[in-house]
């Protein structure tokens, strides 16, 4: 290997049965998103309880005196993925559409994360 990443398919993305992992791969970027949130957390030193709430990790975040973009706001629908695949239930109709949706919102908080804890804030 010359160092390059390659590039693996995503486990199970070859599965035959339709719907199969999309919850599973909605609840992965619900997890970078919290994930993301929790370390501007601790970079800022803001306490946080043990959640998979985005909307109480924002709220954090607001009363450390940052502002949450208004766009960001989408993504606290995500939280509904940290139990969505953990505990047992009905389960959602999750496709393909809902997937990239759900990727997008947490590649956006990902990267105002990233951005804010580059700049020292």
């Amino acid at each position: 290997m010359d160092g390059q990443r390659q590039e693996q398919p995503a486990p199970g993305a070859d599965a035959a049965v339709p719907g199969t992992l999309w919850a599973q791969y909605c609840f992965d970027v619900q997890q970078a998103a919290e994930k993301a949130l929790k370390a501007l957390h601790i970079h800022r030193g803001i306490a946080f309880r043990r959640t998979h709430d985005i909307e109480e990790l924002f709220l954090g975040v607001e009363r450390s005196g940052v502002g949450i973009p208004p766009e960001l706001r989408k993504a606290e629908q995500l939280s509904a993925y940290a139990v969505l695949t953990r505990y047992p239930g009905p389960e959602e109709d999750v496709d393909e559409a809902r997937f990239r949706d759900a990727l997008v919102q947490a590649e956006a908080v990902f990267a105002w994360v990233e951005g804010l804890v580059g700049a020292g804030a």
